[in-house]
């Protein structure tokens, strides 16, 4: 009965673990796909010339445009998203685990 229950936690615990060390690549990529192509279009945006409209840039661009400079976001804004969910999670536990 005992090695049930530790079995149980261990699993428990590991399968908690693996959860929270998801969240922060989901939430990550989820945010810089929402993202990315909006700040695309802005930086093309601020780049072209005046009487410019959004259809113009993807026409002239293509859209391509869109995706562009997301691989590198994602490192760069899922790296420190994991570490801020994992950290705040560690926290909250050590808070409430009394």
């Amino acid at each position: 009965m005992a090695i049930v229950s530790i079995n149980n936690y261990l699993d428990d615990v590991i399968l908690d673990r693996d959860v929270k060390l998801l969240k922060g690549p989901i939430a990550g990529v989820g945010a810089v796909v929402l993202t990315n192509p909006l700040d695309s279009l802005h930086v093309e945006y601020m780049k072209a010339e005046k009487n410019v409209s959004v259809i113009q840039i993807i026409k002239t661009n293509g859209f391509k445009l869109l995706s562009r400079g997301m691989g590198s976001n994602m490192v760069a804004v899922t790296i420190p998203i994991t570490i801020t969910i994992v950290v705040s999670d560690l926290l909250k536990s050590w808070k409430y685990a009394s």
